[in-house]
């Protein structure tokens, strides 16, 4: 039960970063070209909504494994490490970069923002931390994949 609910939580989590950065962000910009402010906005709410999601499955993640390691040690796990690099990230993102990129965007016009080298920089930094986001979801959920029997090789 406790690995089925693993899997659920890895798959909702890496599908949520994956969606917004790779699929959502794109098309919104697209769509909305001639208003890139409000993209932006956008943007900004549904990042936040998916770092929301991401620290309760991560949280979760790491409740989990607490509880399962049972004589291995956590800190052994390559598990317990990707979960606390994401949500470090994840809290970086969250509760630093998108609160100046929020407070910046106030103080600045609506077509301005871009003009902004702090803006600018900020952002980059924030759109290298949701690409490596990216990257730590693709391990986190090979790491919750079943586990192969072993091979017939083996066997003989």
């Amino acid at each position: 039960m406790i690995t089925i609910l693993q899997r659920i939580l890895s798959s909702l989590w890496a599908g949520s970063i994956w969606f917004s950065g790779l699929v959502a962000a794109p098309v919104l910009f697209n769509l909305l070209a001639d208003n890139k402010y409000l993209a932006g906005q956008i943007a900004g709410t549904l990042f936040r909504a998916n770092y929301y999601i991401g620290i309760v499955c991560g949280v979760i993640l790491l409740i989990i494994l607490l509880f399962t390691c049972h004589n291995r040690s956590l800190f052994k796990q390559l598990l317990f490490y990707v979960l606390v690099f994401m949500l470090a990230l994840v809290a970086i993102n969250l509760f630093g970069i998108h609160v100046a990129l929020d407070n910046l965007r106030s103080g600045i016009s609506m077509n301005s923002t871009n003009a902004d080298p702090t803006f600018a920089r900020l952002h980059a930094i924030a759109m290298g931390i949701h690409l490596s986001l990216c990257v730590l979801a693709a391990f986190l959920v090979s790491l919750n994949l079943p586990q192969k029997p072993s091979s017939s090789l083996a066997a003989r």
